[in-house]
Order: C-alpha cells, then structure tokens, then sequence
C-alpha cells in the first residue's frame, strides 16, 4: 500500500494536559515537533544506532513507519518511532527517546501506553516487538542500563520471549550485543509458537530492515528451536 492508503494523523489530548501527536509522515504533517524530537534523538541514542534524519524521512516515504511524540506546554519530551504492517498485525518498536531533562517522570510511559492503545483500538495492531539488549552479558558495562530498559517496558505490559536469543541486523560499530524480544500483545498468551514467532522475525527482517525471510541469521535463531517459547507475564 501506498503512503494515502496508510496515511496517519492523529491528535490526542491527555487527562494531565499533555498533548500526543501520532503521523506516519511527520515531515509533511508536524516537522517542527520531528525536528525537536530528533534533538533528542541524536542525544540519546548510540551513535551506531542512529540513522541519519535523511534515511528516516525514506523510511517514512513507504508508508510503514509512524511517529509519535509527547508533547507539554510546547515542547516535546519524549518521542518513538514504529515500523508497523497493518496486513500482519505487526509492529516494531525501532526507536524511543525522551528528554534527559525529563526522565523518570512518567513521560515515555504515558507516550509508550497511549501509542499502543491508538495502534490496537484504531490502526487494528496486535502484536508489539521491542528488540532489547539482554540482561544476561553480566559483565557488560551497561548492564544497569539494561536492565531498568526492560524493566521499564515490563512495566507497561511487555513480556519477555524467554529463551529465545535475537539477532537483531545492525551491528553497534561491529558489535553485536546478545539481544532478546519483548512483546507487548492485545491478547497476552503464556506461550508462542515457534512457527509464529518465526513469521513475526522474518516480517521484521523483510519490512523494518529491508532483507530476506532466508538471511542466514533467520536459520540461525531458530536451528534446533523447541516448538514453542514461554512469554510470561511479570508480577
């Protein structure tokens, strides 16, 4: 589909006076409020993570990705970026970065909930991936880091995919972290299907990162997988 068949425009007035802006082609729509958040953007994620705002505005041309972003009294604190496919239910949370002026105020959450809440209700999103750095490098030095990130998205609903060891495609200036799946789902299930969460990988694979259901990376993950993989809910 093209980008008017999947064009996004959403404004969202919070009880608590924030305001919640969702597009799937802010620089047409609000370039002023994504030429703020990439500020923050740029100050919060790691270098070899970030893609430059030109191959985001492409990204945003195929009408697959959506932005949303937190705005107070005019200035944004805190935004996200998906890769979502309405025919598969999918979505990937690709980035997420608030105001370090801000944190730990509730902000990203709000952000966080209220987005996903609009991709289920509106946009007929089941299934929320979100590509984590794994806890279990305990000798990485951002292990702190890691853990409160997936602490933060168990918080608002997140299970972690357990035993199930991601390879996610770019590689941190050549390094490659040991890397786990959270999901967020409209129907939370204790268990996932092998066959299931192999068709939601390659979909990443294919629409958020432009390669192919067969990359060697694929096989893989999933060589001598067991047939299904728990995803249980944290108390």
């Amino acid at each position: 589909m093209g980008m008017e068949a999947n064009a996004i425009y959403r404004h969202i007035t919070l009880s608590s006076g924030e305001e919640i802006f969702l597009s799937s082609n802010p620089f047409a729509e609000c370039k002023d409020l994504f030429d703020s958040f990439f500020g923050i953007y740029e100050r919060s994620i790691e270098p070899s993570e970030q893609q430059s705002k030109h191959e985001l505005e492409k990204c945003f041309s195929t009408g697959s990705h959506l932005f949303s972003v937190l705005v107070s009294s005019g200035n944004v604190l805190s935004g996200s970026i998906y890769w979502l496919d309405r025919k598969t239910k999918l979505a990937l949370l690709a980035y997420m970065a608030t105001d370090n002026r801000v944190r730990s105020r509730g902000y990203g959450g709000k952000l966080l909930s209220q987005t996903i809440v609009s991709m289920m209700n509106e946009f007929g999103i089941e299934e929320f991936i979100i590509e984590v750095d794994s806890v279990n490098e305990k000798n990485s030095p951002d292990l702190g880091i890691r853990v409160l990130r997936q602490h933060f998205y168990e918080k608002h609903g997140a299970r972690k995919i357990l035993g199930f060891n991601y390879e996610c495609p770019i590689a941190h200036d050549g390094y490659k972290p040991e890397m786990e799946l959270q999901i967020i789902s409209k129907a939370p299930s204790a268990s996932i299907q092998t066959s299931k969460l192999k068709s939601w990988v390659e979909q990443i694979y294919i629409g958020a990162y432009g390669l192919d259901k067969f990359d060697s990376r694929i096989v893989s993950m999933f060589k001598d997988s067991p047939s299904k993989y728990h995803a249980p809910q944290k108390c």
